[in-house]
């Protein structure tokens, strides 16, 4: 067994993610967890936050015309549930919706 999760892959999309509601998003994230987004000024690239028990890394994808983010989770601590991210990033970019 190779351990090769590559047909598994854990993503999520969110609607209604405008360019100015995917501004918002990547400040907040910057700003409140100290996330790095790389590159820095494209719709799709890797997001990766360190924490203090270890990174979590998602690949992320917005479609400005269809008005969706897709994000997907490469790599977390063991102790941080998928679902926590998730919840995590529905409730900041709802956040983020309300503010525009």
């Amino acid at each position: 067994m190779t351990g090769c999760l590559c047909g598994m892959a854990d993503r999520k999309t969110f609607d209604g993610v405008s360019p100015e509601v995917w501004e918002k998003v990547k400040a907040v994230a910057r700003d409140r967890f100290g996330t790095v987004f790389v590159p820095e000024a494209s719709t799709c690239g890797t997001a990766t936050t360190t924490t203090p028990i270890g990174p979590v890394v998602l690949d992320y994808d917005h479609d400005p015309d269809a008005r969706q983010i897709t994000y997907t989770l490469r790599k977390k601590p063991m102790l941080v549930l998928s679902g926590q991210i998730w919840s995590g990033l529905a409730e900041t970019i709802e956040q983020c919706k309300h503010e525009t």
